[in-house]
């Protein structure tokens, strides 16, 4: 993954992000959210486009200084649809696990509290 660019409004980051997966090119769009960081950009917070794979990120470039721009690495509707639900899957089974940690934690600790009185 690599850093594509950064921008200053969220609305201009998804369009962006849009325009080049219609393209064929994987991208993720985060937001920076540190306090520090809105010190460090004068209080603007930044919205960072990233591309997924390193052999995609030429192509992203020039596909956003020029829109006509032929895409040599593009990936398939089908392969991004593959990539989208892997994803959304593995953030699924990323948050059910944290989520049972805390659970497992938060009951021990009932437990023990329980136990001292």
């Amino acid at each position: 993954m690599r850093l594509l660019a950064r921008f200053e409004t969220r609305t201009e980051a998804a369009e962006r992000a849009a325009f080049l997966r219609a393209h064929g090119i994987a991208t993720h769009l985060a937001d920076v959210t540190l306090p520090r960081m809105h010190r460090v950009q004068g209080g603007k917070a930044a919205h960072s486009l990233w591309v997924l794979f390193e052999s995609q990120y030429d192509d992203a470039l020039a596909l956003l200084k020029n829109p006509d721009h032929p895409v040599e690495q593009r990936l398939s509707k089908a392969q991004m649809n593959i990539l989208e639900t892997e994803g959304a899957e593995q953030v699924r089974r990323t948050l059910i696990r944290w989520s049972l940690i805390v659970l497992a934690v938060l009951g021990a600790a009932a437990l023990a509290v329980i136990l001292i009185d």
